[in-house]
């Protein structure tokens, strides 16, 4: 009998639980920014320093804050224009006006003839080069103290998207915000193609807010979002 012809099975997906930063080592990753040199890599203190206030910011990926221009801004709007990417579509950021004041004071530090280069380039002029961004963010991190995770995460420059998410709901839980108007629209501010995509967020949420969690469970009945003309028009200019 010849041998029958076998595909081999898809490799399992693997999920890696992101390493969330607390505010204190946040403030302590941008406060090391001043002393973290790295030879081979020529990237300044403040490029830096923005680079890690944007990713925290915004929660864009990497991959497209290093792709942003400087034409890209519009700082009297207060909007930041993102290109689309081969895993991610393209959408108008809304910031609020103290990163607008940081931006305005970062781009004046530049003191570029051009109106249209990278915004986060190094001290060369060149684009920012991702392998090299790691190798200085390993270093920014040792200096920090910032270790490990509590389940042997390995602090990562991605991982502040999650870390923007996962502030965000803790802030809006606190103040008694109405999570099911605003999960959808954190899901469109950072591009997900699902709706619900943040609501994978809540498991990083603190167990002290664990009652409130409890009334967003799949299967309770839930207000649709779609009604909401306010949220719907913000949805729409993403």
């Amino acid at each position: 009998m010849p041998p029958l012809p076998l595909t081999a099975p898809p490799k399992p997906e693997t999920y890696r639980v992101p390493f969330i930063y607390t505010h204190t080592q946040v403030k302590a990753l941008l406060s090391a920014t001043a002393r973290c040199h790295s030879p081979g890599v020529e990237l300044s203190a403040d490029t830096l320093r923005m680079l890690l206030i944007l990713l925290y910011a915004t929660g864009t990926t990497v991959d497209e804050l290093l792709s942003v221009r400087t034409s890209d801004l519009d700082l009297r709007r207060c909007e930041i224009n993102l290109n689309a990417t081969a895993c991610r579509r393209g959408r108008v950021l809304p910031i609020s006006a103290q990163l607008r004041d940081l931006l305005s004071e970062y781009l004046r530090s530049l003191r570029s003839s051009s109106r249209d280069v990278h915004l986060l380039r190094s001290s060369v002029g060149q684009a920012l080069n991702r392998k090299s961004l790691c190798v200085r963010f390993r270093r920014l991190r040792n200096l920090a103290d910032v270790g490990m995770g509590p389940h042997g995460q390995t602090p990562r420059l991605q991982d502040f998207r999650s870390t923007f998410a996962v502030h965000r709901i803790k802030y809006w839980i606190a103040s008694g915000a109405d999570l099911n108007v605003l999960l959808p629209a954190l899901s469109a501010y950072m591009g997900y193609a699902r709706l619900t995509k943040a609501e994978e967020f809540l498991a990083f949420t603190p167990e002290r807010f664990r009652s409130e969690l409890e009334r967003l469970a799949i299967g309770r009945a839930r207000p649709a979002w779609k009604t909401d003309e306010a949220l719907m028009t913000f949805l729409t200019r993403l």
